[in-house]
């Protein structure tokens, strides 16, 4: 292995990671060859990882989005978050209508913020409020998010953002399941809130996103 790949494998293993099996993963990516936008072994497979499921999804996700929820080596979580954010740079974009839905939790959990933050109100009593008085603005998402093609897939929470995805990257052929048609956005993506309307117990988001 490269000594980028080894530092990755380490940090892999210290969060919980089973070495034989990651391994064996990255043996059967170097196995099939070329790539055809380009990743190699190490980042097809931390992309897999990100769409894998269970405990080690938490995990991994959470050091990828700046979370961490475990310790280890950081040096080599900074390394892993490079070589992600690389791989996902490199997968081909997505234009067309996706769907996240969320649970109605505070707006600063969610980390989509306006970018003029004077007129924030991230700790509105009422989340419903914070959103409605978004319409308009220019936003910012904070975190890696993922969103599905698949308006049956997106999660069932009691907010719905319809995203009007620009350049948004498609995780398929490289997704554990391939069915979720997941769409990742980078942080730092920015969108233009055109709507919010109350449907019910959910309020239904529109995003689009400005490139």
């Amino acid at each position: 292995m490269f000594s980028d790949d080894a530092v990755c494998l380490r940090a892999l293993t210290a969060l919980g990671g089973d070495e034989r099996t990651l391994l064996a993963m990255i043996a059967a990516e170097q196995a099939i060859g070329g790539d055809p936008f380009g990743l190699d072994p190490i980042e097809r497979v931390l992309v897999r990882l990100w769409t894998s499921s269970g405990s080690w999804h938490r995990i991994f996700n959470g050091e990828m989005d700046g979370r961490p929820l475990a310790l280890g080596d950081y040096r080599g979580v900074f390394v892993l978050q490079a070589r992600f954010d690389t791989a996902i740079r490199k997968l081909p974009s997505f234009a067309g209508v996706c769907f996240r839905g969320v649970r109605a939790v505070p707006p600063s959990t969610e980390r989509l913020e306006p970018v003029q933050m004077g007129s924030a109100r991230t700790n509105a009593p009422d989340w419903r409020a914070f959103w409605v008085d978004r319409v308009g603005q220019t936003l910012r998402w904070n975190r890696y998010s993922s969103a599905s093609a698949d308006p049956d897939r997106a999660f069932s929470g009691e907010l719905l953002f319809t995203i009007v995805s620009r350049a948004g990257r498609r995780l398929q052929g490289y997704a554990e399941d391939e069915g979720e048609q997941e769409i990742l956005f980078l942080p730092g993506t920015l969108f233009h809130m055109i709507e919010c309307i109350a449907c019910g117990d959910r309020l239904n988001v529109t995003l689009i996103e400005i490139v």
